[in-house]
């Protein structure tokens, strides 16, 4: 194994207390490494040598026992972590496995390892509950705005399709009178209080989240005034000349006024080819 990624090498090579916070949630969440040590212990018994091996129950029946599969030796999570005062358990690692089941009791009741294991614990719970909630929260920004973009195309797709409808129509778009008592509203609100009705359900739902939103953030209805025209060298050029609200009369003569009282300070009555109006 590769030291760079073994957990426990890296700690020893760069103290817990010097990780940033988010590299820091990440270890945590990632847990001890228990890997499975090949390291031996030569012992005698009966006048019989023989070599004792790692079992891997031992990290079970110690929870705070992890082990470096790059140095072969076994160490305290806790201690590694938080330990202030060097041991063995936190600093060159424990591998006399003859000797491994009393140095484990000793370690595990010293006053150091209980408050270290106690300051895991703590910060097990506690320390990324920040950042869990800042990442939930741009995780469920980015579902929720995904699905109203997803949204908003299958609601644009059916009002394309009227303007579509009407333009190779060559029908008007507006009506005299599109207040909501009106008995004519126009072409295209009429078509489009049929056509919804029709829709998916969800399609009806977005609409009603955003039907007072046809307008700008303001809550104004604009009018947008834009002139084309052809220069001496005969070049097309185009000039927006501003919005303007029209909020308090969107009649055919109220926008006809608009359009007058800006056109009038250029004097293009004589000059006017064509008008378009959407």
């Amino acid at each position: 194994m590769n030291p760079v990624t073994d957990e426990v090498v890296i700690l020893l090579e760069t103290p817990f207390r010097r990780w940033k916070s988010n590299n820091k949630n990440d270890l945590i969440k990632v847990g001890m490494p228990m890997p499975a040590l090949s390291v031996l212990t030569p012992d005698k018994k009966l006048s019989k040598v023989f070599c004792r091996s790692f079992n891997l129950n031992f990290y079970k029946q110690h929870s705070w026992l992890c082990g470096s599969h790059y140095l072969q030796k076994l160490f305290c999570w806790p201690c590694l972590l938080l330990g202030k005062i060097q041991s063995v358990w936190n600093t060159i690692g424990y591998c006399d496995l003859k000797k491994l089941s009393r140095s484990i009791q000793i370690h595990q009741s010293s006053k150091e390892h209980i408050h270290n294991h106690l300051g895991l614990k703590h910060l097990e719970k506690n320390s990324f509950t920040i950042v869990d909630i800042v990442n939930e929260h741009g995780n469920l920004f980015k579902k929720n705005y995904n699905e109203n973009v997803r949204l908003n195309r299958l609601f644009m797709v059916h009002l394309i399709d009227l303007v579509i409808f009407l333009g190779k129509q060559e029908l008007a778009f507006r009506g005299h009178d599109e207040s909501s008592d009106s008995l004519n509203k126009g072409n295209f609100k009429v078509l489009f209080d049929m056509h919804i009705v029709r829709c998916s359900q969800e399609i009806q739902n977005h609409y009603k989240s955003i039907k007072n939103t046809f307008s700008d953030i303001s809550q104004k209805t604009q009018c947008s005034i834009v002139i084309r025209y052809v220069t001496d060298k005969s070049e097309l050029v185009e000039r927006f000349l501003g919005f303007h609200n029209v909020s308090e009369d969107r009649t055919n003569q109220g926008l006809f006024n608009l359009v007058y009282s800006v056109l009038h300070e250029f004097d293009v009555e004589n000059k006017l080819v064509g008008q378009c109006y959407d």
